[in-house]
């Protein structure tokens, strides 16, 4: 799943052209890398996502991305986000800035254009702007058994989306924001003060879960002690499990009555988007065969994204993800020029597929990240044997049944 934006930094200037790198390009990217072999990976990249409002509004698709941002507007205002206020003595004033996202199904197909009001929340101070900002998440391994049970009990399975989870939780704290660049909301020197969370704020993702908490307990769900992310309810002797991650809320019954009484009850609490049957998970791929009461989990796209961001879709792929007769140490190979070959960035991908839907590079990858402050060569070549893998084998998962 993609980072909360609180980190993501900025310009100076909200509206300011992204500065553009004057380095050479890494060489383990090739020439036409833009041009990857998979036609998902291709409309992907074709898409180009802008670095402001003013560079939205200059792209070939700025009806789309003025939409998608006046619909975030919308959203905000509906929820009551801000106030319009003078500035007392110094208080400390953050800013904020766009984020464009495009939205991709798990087939690599265009969903939506999405438009992000993000504040710069590294310019909080903590103690005054923000104090706790823990909120939990669920875990992949409990992901796993709810969808193992509901494979075994031929359980319903559908998701619900929560649009601008984040503007729904309650700030406790004094925080005061820049008009969004675009959509002055008063006179000049005038500025917002915030009733709502917004995303990019550092307690942000804490309010949101604690307002949820709340509307969970008050329809009949509890949180695992094993998992707070999980949600249970028996009421009435029907079990329903609830699994959250953010603002992706997976539930699942045996009874379909249930599931839809308890969208009901989120979606008059929220504003809620309806995704009917699960079909797929925080990029994880759900297939389900209900007569042999079968699911199985797979992350073939952002496999074969990962096997062409490092231009290695036609290369000659290998049986195992790492062969018995290299044996890594610290010593072998000459040191690597990690900016030309990013060992972690790379590490830490197939970290990622290994963990949610490919425990059969488990292994490798755990070898390889015991090298991660000094790669060499010899690593990266072993890294780059467990991408061959995962080209022949992009569409394995896992199978509950």
């Amino acid at each position: 799943p993609p980072p909360a934006p609180s980190n993501m930094s900025a310009p100076e200037a909200p509206d300011a052209p992204r500065p553009t790198r004057s380095r050479q390009a890494p060489r383990y990217l090739s020439e036409n890398y833009y041009m990857a072999a998979t036609s998902s990976v291709q409309q992907k990249i074709k898409i180009s996502e802008p670095g402001s409002y003013n560079e939205a509004l200059e792209s070939e698709h700025a009806d789309l991305w003025k939409a998608a941002a006046d619909d975030e507007m919308a959203s905000i205002l509906a929820n009551d986000t801000w106030e319009v206020v003078e500035p007392p003595p110094g208080a400390n004033i953050i800013g904020s800035r766009w984020v464009f996202k495009v939205k991709y199904d798990t087939s690599g197909n265009v969903s939506r254009f999405k438009a992000r009001l993000v504040a710069q929340g590294y310019k909080q101070v903590e103690g005054l702007d923000y104090n706790e900002v823990f909120a939990p998440v669920s875990k992949y391994t409990t992901i796993r058994t709810m969808m193992a049970l509901v494979a075994a009990e031929d359980m319903e399975m559908e998701l619900l989306d929560i649009k601008t989870a984040f503007l729904n939780g309650t700030l406790q704290e004094e925080v005061y924001l820049k008009h969004p660049p675009g959509y002055p909301q008063g006179p000049p020197g005038t500025v917002l003060r915030l009733k709502k969370t917004l995303y990019g704020l550092k307690q942000a993702p804490r309010a949101w879960h604690q307002r949820l908490d709340a509307e969970l307990h008050n329809i009949g769900f509890t949180p695992s002690a094993a998992d707070p992310g999980l949600y249970i309810s028996t009421k009435d002797n029907n079990r329903a499990y609830l699994m959250v991650y953010v603002d992706d809320i997976l539930i699942a019954s045996a009874s379909k009555s249930l599931i839809n009484t308890v969208k009901t009850k989120l979606s008059s609490a929220f504003d809620a988007r309806d995704m009917g049957a699960a079909t797929a998970y925080l990029g994880m791929k759900i297939e389900r065969d209900r007569g042999s009461r079968k699911i199985k989990l797979t992350q073939t796209l952002m496999t074969q994204e990962l096997v062409a961001k490092y231009n290695m879709e036609d290369c000659k792929t290998k049986a195992t993800p790492l062969s018995p007769s290299i044996k890594l140490s610290a010593e072998e190979g000459d040191p690597l020029d990690t900016y030309k070959f990013p060992y972690s960035q790379l590490v830490g991908s197939l970290m990622y597929i290994a963990v949610c839907t490919r425990p059969d590079i488990s292994y490798s990858v755990g070898a390889l990240a015991r090298y991660m402050a000094k790669p060499t060569t010899v690593h990266w070549q072993a890294a780059k044997g467990v991408l061959r893998y995962l080209a022949g084998t992009a569409d394995f998962g896992i199978t509950f049944g």
